[in-house]
C-alpha cells in the first residue's frame, strides 16, 4: 500500500511538474464548463488565480478578442468532434486555438482540453513576407520594360503588363502555357536566340541585343533584349520596344533607296542630253542642286534620328535608375530587415534569403543597362572620363584586358555632340571585339594631335576583310560608325588584315570639335 502512495505521489508530482513546464497555454474544463486546471502560460490569456478552480470560464475575463469561445466548448461537447481556429487577443497576439474531448481512462467524456499555441511570430512573419512579395510585384509594374520570367527551353512563367501589352497576350494566355518565346520568335531569328541562350548559360547574362517578336496577331514588333540566368533552366528577360526606332531607320532606308533613284534617273537624262551643250550643262546643274538639297537631307534625317536615339537612351536609362532602381533597393533593405527576424524560421529565412539573390541580380542587370544607354560620366564628366569608366567595366564584363590612354586634352571638354558620337563608335568598336574578333587583349586611345582630335580602338584579334565584311549584316555596325563620324566633320579609317588585329581611327579637326575649359 505504501508503494502504490509513493507511486501515486510521483506520478503526481511528474505530472505537477509537466503542467508548469509546458509553454502551451492549456485549460481542463468539466462538463459544466468549469476550471478544472491550466498551465501558468493559461494566464496570458485569461485573468486566472489558483483559487479560481471550479469558476464557470465564461466568469473570468480574458484577453481574447472572440465572442465564440464558450459556443465552441459547447459544440464540442455536444458532437465530440474538435474545433481547431486562429484567435487574437486585444493586444494583437494571435494562437491557434485547439478545443478537444477530455476522455478518461475508461472512455468516458469528462469535459475538454482547451489548447493555446502562440503563432504572432509566424502570423507577422506571413504578413512581411506577404508585404515584401507585394513590393516586388509593384517594382515589375514598370510602363516602359517589359519583363518576363522564362525557361531555356521556351517556356515563358510569368511577364508583367508592359511585356503583355507588347507582345498582344494576356496572362490567361501565360497561365494556359501558350505564350512561349521561341513560339514568338520568326524562325529567321532562332538562331540569333539560340546564341543569346548559349551565352546566358555560360555567362549568367546576355549583351543586349535586338530581335523580333511575332505578337499574337500575327503581327511583328522589334524589342531590345537583355536577359540574365536566375537558376540552371530559369532566367529574366528586360525587353524594351524599339519598333518606332526600327521603322525610323527603315524610313531612312527608303529615302536613301529614292535619292539614289534621283540621282540615277538625272544621270540618265544627263546622258541623253548630250546633243545639246547648253541643256546639258544646266541638267548637270539642276541635278548637283537636287544632288546638295539630297545629301543635306540625308543628313539632317541622319542627325534627328541620332539625336532621338541618344534622347530615348537617356530617358529609359533614368527611368530605370529613378523608377525601379529606388523600388528595388527599398525592397532589398526591407528584405535584410526581414531576414534578421526569421533567424529561427529556417524555411523562411532560405526563402528570404534566395528573395534577396534574385532581387540583387535584378538590380544589377537593370543597373548595367541602364549604363549601357546612357553613361552618366558623359554629361556629367566628359568623353575623356566617361571612356575611361566604359572601358574599365566592358573590360570586366567582356573577360578582355583593355588600357586606356588620353593625353593633350587636359581638362578640356568638346561639344555634346562630339563626345556622344566618339562615344558611341568606341562603343560600337569594341562590341565588335566581343562579338567578332577572338581578341585576347585591346587598346583605347584618345589624343590631341595635329589640330585634330584623335579616337583608336585597336586589338590583336581575327581581323577581317573590309571590302567583303561591308556587304555582310556585320558591316551595318561599320557603317553607322563612318556615318556618326561624318555627323561631326570627322573621318573614319579601319585597317584590318586577317588573323592580325583591327584598328579603327577616327579624326575630326579641333575647331570643328569646339573644345573648351571646364
Amino acid at each position: 500500500m505504501k508503494i502504490k502512495i509513493e507511486e501515486l505521489a510521483q506520478t503526481n508530482n511528474d505530472f505537477h511538474n509537466l503542467i508548469n513546464s509546458t509553454d502551451l497555454a492549456t485549460i481542463f474544463l468539466d462538463r459544466a464548463i468549469q476550471v478544472k486546471l491550466f498551465t501558468p502560460r493559461a494566464r496570458d490569456i485569461f485573468n486566472l488565480l489558483p483559487a479560481d478552480t471550479g469558476r464557470p470560464l465564461s466568469d473570468l475575463t480574458s484577453r481574447l478578442d472572440d465572442a465564440e469561445m464558450i459556443r465552441d466548448v459547447e459544440r464540442v461537447l455536444s458532437s465530440l468532434q474538435p474545433v481547431d481556429r486562429e484567435v487574437v487577443t486585444t493586444d494583437s497576439r494571435w494562437y491557434s486555438m485547439r478545443i478537444l474531448p477530455y476522455r478518461t481512462a475508461d472512455d468516458r467524456i469528462d469535459g475538454v482540453v482547451v489548447t493555446f499555441m502562440d503563432i504572432t511570430e509566424r502570423k507577422r512573419s506571413s504578413e512581411l513576407v506577404r508585404i515584401s512579395e507585394e513590393r516586388l510585384r509593384r517594382a515589375i509594374e514598370i510602363e516602359t520594360v517589359g519583363i518576363t520570367f522564362f525557361d531555356f527551353d521556351g517556356g515563358i512563367n510569368e511577364a508583367n503588363d508592359a511585356f503583355l501589352r507588347m507582345s498582344g497576350y494576356s496572362r490567361a494566355d501565360v497561365k494556359r502555357g501558350v505564350v512561349r518565346w521561341d513560339y514568338m520568335t520568326p524562325p529567321d531569328w532562332l538562331q540569333q536566340s539560340g546564341k543569346a541562350i548559349e551565352e546566358l548559360r555560360s555567362l549568367g547574362r546576355t549583351t543586349p541585343y535586338e530581335k523580333e517578336y511575332i505578337r499574337k496577331d500575327g503581327s511583328r514588333w522589334w524589342g531590345l533584349f537583355s536577359a540574365t540566368r536566375l537558376t540552371e533552366d530559369e532566367g529574366v528577360e528586360y525587353i524594351i520596344d524599339i519598333t518606332e526606332g526600327k521603322q525610323l531607320a527603315e524610313g531612312l532606308t527608303q529615302v536613301r533607296a529614292e535619292l539614289e533613284e534621283k540621282l540615277g534617273t538625272r544621270t540618265a537624262a544627263l546622258a541623253q542630253s548630250n546633243s545639246a551643250l547648253a541643256e546639258s550643262n544646266k541638267a548637270l546643274e539642276e541635278a548637283n542642286i537636287a544632288l546638295g538639297e539630297s545629301n543635306r537631307a540625308r543628313e539632317q534625317a541622319i542627325w534627328r534620328l541620332v539625336t532621338a536615339q541618344e534622347d530615348e537612351r537617356r530617358k529609359i536609362a533614368r527611368d530605370l535608375h529613378d523608377q525601379l532602381g529606388q523600388q528595388l533597393t527599398a525592397l532589398r533593405l526591407h528584405l535584410e530587415t526581414l531576414k534578421g527576424r526569421m533567424v529561427e524560421d529556417e524555411k523562411a529565412f532560405a526563402q528570404i534569403e534566395q528573395t534577396q539573390v534574385i532581387t540583387r541580380r535584378i538590380e544589377s542587370d537593370i543597373d548595367f543597362l541602364a549604363w549601357e544607354l546612357r553613361p552618366l560620366a558623359l554629361d556629367d564628366l566628359g568623353l575623356q572620363a566617361a571612356l575611361n569608366d566604359y572601358v574599365q567595366k566592358w573590360s570586366k564584363h567582356a573577360d578582355i584586358p583593355v588600357d586606356f590612354h588620353s593625353q593633350g586634352l587636359g581638362r578640356r571638354r568638346l561639344v555634346p555632340e562630339v563626345e556622344t558620337n566618339l562615344y558611341r563608335i568606341a562603343q560600337e568598336a569594341l562590341n565588335n571585339v566581343y562579338k567578332h574578333s577572338r581578341a585576347t587583349r585591346a587598346d583605347v586611345i584618345l589624343d590631341r594631335r595635329d589640330h585634330h582630335v584623335v579616337l583608336i580602338v585597336e586589338d590583336n584579334g581575327s581581323g577581317f576583310d573590309h571590302e567583303t565584311r561591308l556587304n555582310t549584316t556585320e558591316g551595318i555596325g561599320l557603317i553607322g560608325m563612318r556615318e556618326r563620324a561624318n555627323l561631326i566633320g570627322g573621318a573614319l579609317e579601319i585597317e584590318s588584315v586577317p588573323r592580325k588585329g583591327t584598328t579603327v581611327f577616327v579624326r575630326v579637326p579641333t575647331d570643328l570639335a569646339a573644345a573648351e575649359d571646364i
